[in-house]
């Protein structure tokens, strides 16, 4: 047997149990979790009290190897490695989903991006039609950007000038641009 301190009562006393599920219930209840602790403490009292007789009678033993670790807990211990993620294919995957939503559209659009011209910044646009609408109903703006990995809007004054290397944005005109181009200038 041995020595566990008890469970019922608060006062802190400590009474001999033997080292078997029924004691583990009575210290920590029915958890499936709580009895294997339990458990393994109590083969592991048993191995040292075991040992430690057999050492004092001189005929002592060695200590059995440990037990092989099973091969899906030592697995569960180890994270998986992560996976690599080619940034330039994650772009060339986004940018055709979002030319792909914006191509049944009335809106102009294009694989670039204005630069100069800046006006207002959105984040968390849902598209580059939602971000081309936005650029129509706002009076100020000729030019649209949207980025197609952080869903970010831009929209430009007349100013701005278009570069295509920018692969990961698109790009349009508003319908007000192609209005100012076509209307007659005065000389």
């Amino acid at each position: 047997p041995f020595l566990l301190k008890c469970a019922k009562a608060k006062c802190g006393c400590v009474r001999a149990a033997s080292p078997d599920l029924s004691a583990a219930q009575l210290v920590l209840g029915k958890s499936r979790t709580a009895m294997r602790v339990v458990a393994a403490v109590a083969i592991a009292l048993r191995l040292t009290a075991r040992f430690a007789l057999a050492d004092e009678e001189g005929t002592a033993e060695a200590l059995p190897p440990a037990p092989p670790v099973p091969r899906a807990a030592a697995d569960s211990l180890v994270p998986p490695p992560a996976p690599k993620i080619d940034h330039d294919e994650e772009i060339r995957h986004a940018s055709a989903r979002h030319l792909q939503a914006i191509q049944n559209t009335t809106h102009h659009h294009t694989v670039g991006a204005f630069l100069y011209g800046d006006y207002k910044e959105e984040d968390n646009v849902a598209n580059p039609r939602a971000c081309a609408q936005m650029c129509d109903e706002d009076s100020e703006c000729y030019h649209w950007n949207f980025h197609v990995l952080r869903h970010r809007c831009q929209l430009k004054h007349g100013s701005a000038a278009l570069n295509q290397d920018k692969v990961d944005w698109i790009a349009g005109h508003s319908r007000r641009h192609f209005a100012a181009s076509t209307a007659p200038r005065e000389l």
